[in-house]
């Protein structure tokens, strides 16, 4: 498999886009932590995927994500929240700025993320990837 030994963290990973990758990933031989906000037990195809309630927008946890994991590969960032169904015209000011953290926030620590495991361990020939969906 391609990515035998592989860590791949993946956000948004309950359902969706971040479900269908996390399994991808896990089906390509990566050890797969899926993140995700939503309470309760998703089913996945691998015993690959590993799943944690997450919040994305809590320093803290990233902070204690980065401190148990040796290394990442793969991080692929598909959160995202809309947090009324009526439409942009009807989103009062703390909904908008919810969006916003979530989407500015997910993205900088994952970024910060990957820069710390990789000048921690990264050898010249293995490089982590990076992707924003």
């Amino acid at each position: 498999m391609k990515l035998d030994g592989r860590i791949a963290v993946v956000s948004g990973a309950f359902r969706g886009i971040g479900k269908a990758s996390a399994e991808i990933l896990a089906a390509e031989g990566a050890h797969v932590i899926a993140l995700d906000i939503i309470d309760g037990e998703p089913v996945y195809a691998s015993p690959r995927i590993a799943y944690r309630r997450f919040d994305v927008a809590s320093p803290q946890m990233w902070d204690d994500l980065a401190k148990e994991l040796e290394r990442i590969d793969i991080l692929v960032n598909s959160a995202g929240i809309t947090l009324t169904r009526s439409g942009l015209t009807d989103l009062d000011l703390s909904e908008w700025n919810r969006i916003i953290v979530v989407a500015v926030l997910l993205l900088a620590a994952l970024l910060v993320l990957a820069l710390a495991l990789a000048a921690r361990t990264q050898t010249p020939r293995r490089s982590p990837i990076a992707v924003a969906l």
